[in-house]
C-alpha cells in the first residue's frame, strides 16, 4: 500500500510538472510603441510601431485606423517581432489605431489599441 501511495505521489508530480511546460500562451501578445495612447499630435504623416511576441513564431502584423485595414506587414516566423507603418492623416481628428498579431498557426492575439487626437500644428 505504501508502494501504491508513493507511486501515485510521483505521478501527479510528473503529470503537474508537464501540465506547466505546456500551458504556453496559443496567442500572440501584441503591443503599440508608437503612437502612445491618448497622444496629442501634430497633424503630419505619423509613424506606428508596434512589437509582438508568441512560443510559436508570428506570422504578421495587422494594422487598422479607425477599423479600418491599413496594411499587413509580414513578421518573418520569429518568437519576437517588431513592424512599423507610415501613415498620413487625412484630417484633423481622433484616432484608433488597433494593430494584432497573427502567429504561424494562424491564431490573432488581441489588438493592442492606441486613441490619439491629432490637430493642425
Amino acid at each position: 500500500m505504501r508502494k501504491l501511495s508513493i507511486l501515485a505521489r510521483l505521478l501527479l508530480t510528473v503529470l503537474t510538472g508537464l501540465a506547466a511546460c505546456t500551458t504556453a500562451s496559443s496567442e500572440p501578445t501584441t503591443w503599440l510603441d508608437q503612437p502612445l495612447d491618448g497622444a496629442k499630435l501634430p497633424l503630419a504623416r505619423l509613424v506606428i510601431m508596434a512589437h509582438a511576441s508568441d512560443d510559436n513564431g508570428l506570422r504578421r502584423f495587422e494594422f487598422f485606423i479607425n477599423q479600418q485595414s491599413l496594411v499587413s506587414v509580414t513578421a518573418g516566423g520569429r518568437r519576437f517581432g517588431e513592424a512599423s507603418v507610415e501613415w498620413q492623416p487625412p484630417a484633423p481628428g481622433t484616432y484608433t489605431v488597433h494593430v494584432r498579431a497573427v502567429d504561424n498557426q494562424g491564431n490573432a492575439g488581441p489588438d493592442a489599441i492606441s486613441v490619439s487626437r491629432l490637430a493642425e500644428s
